[in-house]
């Protein structure tokens, strides 16, 4: 039997929002991993593919046909720069850099970072690292999924798709979606 919500219990899931937000907090051991739990090294790569926690459900009630896995797929904005966004099917091959023991996300020979939205996913192709302001930070989830967000904080990525093949990454400082969206999570898989 379902137990029927009471104001009351509104009122404590508002107060404990907080709780169901995955922590920021990292060990100063972090190392990038794939979907077997094994150490990723600098020069492999791999792809990101969207975990669809919706997808483990039992609902009887669910279409009868296979979905695609999505991914994280970049497409080319300008010579030097790349915007990331969720694709159905297919996705972008990354790797990973290890600098004064910051990890970046790297795609063909740039740093994933902030977009010039600021709220956007993208990677820019120059020599230099991202400024603090535009790193991504990878975190591990209690389930051993990859979270991706804003450097130092628990704005998290989400992907919101817009279309049934096309999702776009975004990060929303606003309390409402801070409070109920819930982050992307990913899975690293070799190539």
């Amino acid at each position: 039997m379902t137990k029927i919500k009471t104001i009351e219990d509104f009122i404590e899931e508002a107060k404990n929002w907080h709780k169901r937000r995955p922590s920021a907090e990292r060990g100063p051991d972090f190392q990038l991993r794939d979907n077997q739990g094994v150490p990723l090294e600098e020069n492999e790569e791999f792809m990101l593919e969207i975990y669809d926690s919706d997808s483990d459900n039992d609902n009887d009630e669910e279409d009868d046909y296979e979905t695609e896995p999505g991914y994280i797929e970049a497409f080319k904005l300008t010579s030097d720069s790349y915007s990331l966004h969720g694709s159905m099917g297919h996705g972008a091959t990354f790797g990973f850099k290890v600098v004064d023991k910051i990890t970046y996300l790297t795609h063909n020979g740039g740093y994933a970072c902030m977009g010039t939205d600021e709220f956007e996913l993208q990677t820019v192709v120059e020599p230099g690292i991202p400024t603090k302001e535009g790193r991504i930070q990878i975190h591990y989830a209690e389930d051993g999924n990859v979270l991706l967000s804003q450097w130092n904080g628990d704005v998290y990525f989400y992907c919101e798709w817009i279309k049934s093949s096309l999702g776009i990454l975004n990060t929303d400082c606003s309390e409402e979606d801070i409070r109920w969206t819930k982050p992307l999570k990913l899975v690293i898989n070799r190539v």
